[in-house]
């Protein structure tokens, strides 16, 4: 209360008020009113003071439920000066849905005198809007006065609306969440199962709260071992009380081990651990994908292994990384000799693999049926027909070279044969003193030899 600030009693006779002086006017516990010197005008100066010195709104109602006193809280928390909540109605200050609750709190406070009765109702401010307050009232035991205190709860009680909406919200996420989770108190003992668990473990939530330690859901040991995990300070797997991802088993109802990427952390209430969570992810498909992945990695590498071409990868820097059976076979070098050396060890003139590379970058980013010549381990050459293209990852950038070549030198043998085969029967044709003419089917000349022209 204000330096020259009044209370306000009203009654059914307005007091008199004299003059006061410092904060609340004259001497503490002085009376005030035609009761002078009276115990009752001590007490009413006493809760005056204590009155404006309460958070709690404070109200005095006489016996015809009209208002006779206010403090300062309790005009603020209805809105109007304190002067316009003397002499209110309660049935002008509670909304009409709370006012049987507030009858029935009257009644429970005269039959209880000098008890204190609580109750939650509503009221209504000078600006309309209805408020949630937690009521207290005390019926003395003499008189027909009755004491109200009033707290605002009105804010606390969006607060916890929000909350629980917020808490059920989260309930729902974590019910129905793909991922399995899981929550122990620190004895081991299950407090929550969500249906992403029971989906991956075959147990339904009654089957385990309460009932299943949560060591039943690992390998033998491997609970304890991650409960230990979690409470240790580790680069691998966080501060204390917190366990990263880390890949284990769980065992299903049905005895399947399963494997998944489970995580951990403590909740820990005034320093203390209270529980553990789990969160954990099926793995069961990344498995088989891997193993399908490994599979179709493994024909991969048998078919280029076992293939009888020569398949040869370089990286950026023309450095063999993988070689074959195949040019083991073409060049008589064993995968060991050569891997990490230059391929262009292989080439007469280091020079022509830079100017095929140059040449391949800058076109269509490979190169076919490109022949030359290789010198073999045993120095012996060898004719080959290559086709050579750029290596690059997912994101498009270059990360070597893949040859497929050919040993042609065979081929090339023979064709050279067949040419001085045919080199030789033309010069017997055209020096011959015989007349040669060949046609073809239409009778067209196709040949006409110099005995023929002679």
């Amino acid at each position: 209360m204000g330096k020259g600030s009044r209370i306000i009693w009203g009654s059914s006779r307005e007091p008199s008020r004299a003059p006061r002086s410092g904060a609340f006017g004259g001497r503490f516990g002085a009376p005030h009113d035609e009761c002078l010197g009276t115990p009752l005008a001590d007490y009413r100066q006493r809760f005056e003071t204590a009155a404006e010195l309460a958070t709690d709104g404070l109200l005095i109602v006489g016996s015809d439920d009209r208002v006779v006193f206010a403090s300062q809280s309790a005009a603020h928390l209805f809105g109007y000066e304190r002067r316009d909540v003397v002499g209110r109605s309660l049935a002008d200050l509670f909304a009409p849905a709370s006012l049987d609750d507030l009858e029935m709190l009257q009644g429970d406070a005269r039959r209880a005198r000098g008890e204190r009765q609580t109750a939650e109702l509503k009221v209504i401010p000078a600006w309309g809007q209805e408020i949630e307050v937690d009521v207290g009232l005390i019926a003395p035991e003499e008189g027909d006065e009755a004491y109200f205190s009033f707290r605002d709860v009105s804010l606390a009680k969006i607060m916890e609306r929000e909350l629980v909406k917020s808490n059920q919200f989260l309930r729902k996420i974590i019910i129905n969440s793909v991922d399995g989770i899981i929550a122990t108190d620190v004895s081991g003992n299950i407090l929550l199962f969500n249906q992403g668990a029971s989906r991956m473990l075959g147990w339904t939530e009654s089957d385990v709260i309460s009932r299943l330690p949560v060591t039943r859901l690992f390998e033998p040991g491997m609970a304890i071992a991650l409960a230990e995990r979690l409470r240790k300070d580790d680069d691998r797997d966080g501060p204390p009380g917190v366990l990263h991802p880390t890949e284990v088993t769980l065992v299903a109802k049905s005895g399947e081990r399963l494997p998944v990427s489970l995580s951990l952390s403590s909740i820990f209430e005034w320093g203390q651990e209270v529980a553990i969570v789990g969160i954990f992810t099926d793995l069961r498909e990344r498995v088989a994908m891997e193993r399908r992945l490994k599979a179709t990695r493994d024909y991969l590498n048998s078919v280029v292994e076992n293939a009888f071409d020569m398949i040869i990868t370089t990286d950026t820097e023309a450095r063999i990384v993988s070689f074959n059976r195949g040019a083991e076979r073409i060049l008589g070098y064993s995968r060991d000799e050569v891997i990490g050396h230059g391929v262009e060890m292989f080439y007469l003139n280091p020079e022509e693999r830079r100017s095929l590379i140059r040449r391949i970058e800058h076109f269509d980013g490979a190169v076919s049926n490109y022949e030359t010549k290789l010198r073999r381990k045993d120095g012996r050459l060898v004719d080959i027909s290559a086709t050579i293209s750029l290596l690059t990852d997912n994101d498009g950038h270059t990360i070597g070279t893949v040859g497929i070549s050919q040993d042609i030198t065979l081929r090339k043998k023979a064709q050279a044969e067949l040419q001085a085969t045919k080199d030789y029967l033309n010069a017997i044709v055209e020096n011959t003193t015989d007349v040669i003419i060949t046609t073809d089917l239409g009778r067209r000349i196709v040949s006409f030899n110099r005995g023929a022209e002679r």
